[in-house]
């Protein structure tokens, strides 16, 4: 015997048995496609071509940003070269410099030797005479050919400073003009103008890499 809701489910048709369904209007007819005023549609063109213009805008900044890096990258290298070069340059020059100058006094120093050949020589005496006023005696050693003509200068230079030892010139050979020998009890020092010329080129040459060639060995020296 079937039973009431049995039947009814029975009587009762599925509405659909597939995936698609198919709506219909509440009359039950199809519904209508959508349509689209003037309006609408120029809605939409100005929508798509904002879209498209921001998106072109984009792409165009993007090329920009990475055309400009590279021109950056370009003019960054190009003045790293500059600056390297023109560190090279300031080097070259400076080396130069150095050269140049030790040049003008290798050639200025036998002409004022000739104007003042013994003027270092009192000068030294001079400055000892004034710090060793109470030693007994000082003995200066000279040139051979200007003892005669420089004692009686160092002799003044004695009696200006009140010195009051005795002041003893001695000749000593292979004395340059320029040079002395000052000696006192305890102690003394020497004017060596090739030293000092050696000097300056070491100096020279570690300061601005710059090979110097000697100079102050100019034979007029050991006249």
């Amino acid at each position: 015997m079937t039973s009431f809701s049995e039947e009814a489910a029975m009587a009762s048709p599925a509405k659909y048995t597939f995936d698609t369904e198919f709506v219909t209007g509440a009359d039950g007819t199809a519904p209508m496609p959508r349509t689209y005023s003037d309006d609408d549609l120029d809605a939409i063109r100005v929508e798509g071509h904002a879209a498209g213009y921001a998106a072109g805008q984009h792409d165009a900044l993007v090329k920009a940003e990475q055309e400009t890096g590279a021109v950056l990258k370009t003019i960054a290298d190009a003045c790293a070269s500059i600056l390297s070069t023109l560190d090279a340059e300031q080097d070259r020059l400076t080396r130069e410099a150095g050269e140049l100058a030790v040049l003008m006094a290798s050639k200025l120093a036998p002409t004022l030797l000739d104007q003042q050949p013994t003027a270092e020589v009192e000068a030294l005496v001079d400055e000892v005479l004034t710090h060793m006023s109470s030693a007994p005696r000082v003995v200066v050693r000279v040139n051979p050919g200007w003892k005669e003509r420089i004692e009686p200068k160092l002799q003044a230079i004695a009696a200006e400073r009140g010195f009051d030892g005795k002041l003893i010139v001695v000749a000593k050979p292979d004395t340059p003009i320029a040079d002395c020998h000052i000696e006192w009890a305890g102690g003394g020092l020497v004017r060596d103008t090739r030293a000092i010329c050696s000097q300056i080129e070491q100096i020279v040459e570690r300061r601005f890499g710059a090979r110097i060639s000697r100079f102050g060995d100019d034979d007029s020296q050991d006249q």
